[in-house]
């Protein structure tokens, strides 16, 4: 396609290249603001957006009138945008954590093992019963999640989430045991999961699971690279060195088993609550 290309820059969120067509016209305004109406956001989350534009010519109108049938550049900036604004107005809440944890010396804290956490491994359970709950889980580990093949003999990750609640398990100061068996995955990540259970709002979840990340983030001074999936670990079972290969999970931010659209979604929707909250 011809024409110059320019950038839009939108405060706090990069650039977005775009091309411009000279036929669209003209004007000498190099910068300006503007205050943008986001459909299906109250009016009280609107933001004020800063756009800059460069062109080594000359300076274009960016709410110009599009030909017939297209719509135009306020409106697209606007759809765009919608996201973003519906998480400023969603991180004003607290996150709340219910602290739930497992006594010291009893079902999967037989020892304690300390740790500095460097990454945060996300999970999803599988579990799609109606009472596979953010709850049920945190119980069913204070209970004694059995396991076979690693070394407590149990299950144990230090948050479950669902679209309501969030219920802590572990100090995230000790591994537990959700990742790759005695591999750099339980030695040095946080271990999340996700609930799937019907009734369960699952883009709730993932939501509350991206502020609970961004928050560690923060705490541990987390890189967002250090944010993977549980398939990011290579599993070799501790009782008899068997090589599982990597488990194709978080299911839920997966397609057809591979990291794609809905996982970068997911690191972006993290990305700007470490920004934001």
């Amino acid at each position: 396609m011809g024409g110059p290309t320019n950038a839009v820059r939108i405060s706090g969120m990069g650039i977005l290249p775009m091309r411009v067509f000279p036929s669209m016209g003209r004007m000498s305004m190099p910068r300006f603001s503007a205050k943008l109406p986001v459909l299906g956001v109250p009016p009280v989350w609107a933001l004020i957006f800063r756009l800059e534009w460069s062109h080594p010519f000359s300076s274009f109108n960016p709410f110009f009138r599009m030909t017939s049938g297209v719509l135009s550049l306020r409106v697209l900036l606007c759809s765009a945008l919608s996201a973003a604004c519906a998480l400023a107005g969603a991180s004003a809440a607290p996150l709340e954590i219910t602290q739930d944890i497992i006594p010291p010396g009893e079902c999967g804290r037989p020892l304690h093992r300390p740790m500095s956490p460097v990454f945060i491994t996300i999970h999803s359970t599988d579990n799609t019963a109606r009472s596979a709950d953010a709850w049920h889980h945190a119980q069913a580990m204070k209970n004694g999640f059995r396991a076979r093949y690693n070394r407590t003999g149990f299950l144990t990750w230090h948050f479950t989430v669902d679209d309501h609640s969030i219920f802590q398990s572990l100090p995230t100061t000790e591994t537990g045991e959700h990742a790759d068996y005695e591999g750099d995955g339980n030695r040095s990540s946080i271990g999340i999961e996700m609930c799937v259970n019907r009734g369960n709002d699952i883009a709730g979840t993932i939501d509350r699971t991206a502020r609970l990340t961004a928050q560690l983030m923060r705490r541990y001074h987390i890189p967002l690279n250090h944010v993977v999936p549980h398939m990011y670990w290579r599993m070799i079972r501790y009782k008899d060195g068997r090589d599982l290969g990597h488990k194709q999970c978080p299911g839920i931010l997966l397609e057809r088993g591979q990291l794609g659209k809905k996982w970068n979604a997911f690191i972006a929707k993290v990305a700007l609550y470490v920004r934001r909250d």
